[in-house]
């Protein structure tokens, strides 16, 4: 489970650092600098929330099946581990701008006391659920913590970066989840029809999800201008090609 969902953090946030000179620049030079890095931290948290939504949904759909051919049968429990543990990611990994601004302004001390109530929070919960629940007693425990950490890291975002977290959750969290349930809706029915357990039904539920999902992003994810930008950059691509 925990394999599973240290992947899952390494490729939604391959991306983290690559912002940090543009942060320093704009808080450098702007007197109100949070009015620009709330813009970048919707266009790059959308970015990766539908990165990271993409792997969720995908392992919501086909993941029991993935975990059966696998490891056998015998692991299917761990699907809903692994639901738990990746789930606050969608809340979390989004927020890398918010993080590497609190870093910039020097106020790591938050993101720290976070990270050590979380810490708290998981092992307590653990020890309880673990005894009760077993492996996924603990992945239960690690869902509310890391949950508990989304939560806090938006409001330090808001109340000391002072970043329009309110829009962030509209246009973000809000619209992005949109597409997540619908593509997650079509996954079940198409679970529903394709019920072998086999590599070639894993591909096709697979390759299914993965084009509504995609498809739902571009329609409801996303706003006018930034569809207007993919189709421009996807024109570019195929004409240079």
């Amino acid at each position: 489970i925990t394999t599973i969902e240290g992947y899952v953090y390494t490729i939604t946030n391959a991306i983290n650092g690559m912002f940090l000179p543009k942060i320093s620049r704009i808080y450098a030079e702007n007197e109100n600098a949070e009015k620009k890095i709330t813009p970048l931290l919707l266009k790059v948290g959308k970015f990766q929330y539908a990165l990271n939504g993409a792997i969720i949904v995908g392992f919501a759909v086909v993941g029991k099946t993935f975990i059966e051919l696998w490891m056998g049968a015998d692991y299917s429990d761990a699907y809903w581990g692994v639901l738990l543990v990746t789930l606050p990611g969608l809340f979390f990994n989004s927020l890398q701008i918010g993080n590497t601004a609190l870093i910039v302004q020097k106020k790591v001390q938050y993101p720290a006391i976070i990270a050590v109530v979380s810490g708290v929070i998981n092992v307590s919960l653990s020890f309880v659920l673990s005894h009760y629940y077993g492996v996924l007693g603990a992945a239960l425990s690690i869902f509310v913590a890391y949950m508990f950490r989304a939560v806090a890291t938006n409001i330090i975002c808001y109340k000391v970066l002072k970043l329009d977290i309110p829009i962030f959750v509209r246009k973000c969290y809000l619209r992005m989840s949109l597409a997540s349930v619908i593509a997650l809706v079509v996954g079940y029915a198409t679970n529903q029809m394709l019920t072998g357990v086999n590599w070639k039904i894993f591909v096709i539920k697979g390759t299914i999800v993965t084009f509504v999902y995609l498809i739902s992003i571009f329609i409801f994810g996303i706003n006018s201008d930034e569809r207007h930008s993919v189709i421009n950059k996807l024109k570019t691509k195929f004409i240079r090609g």
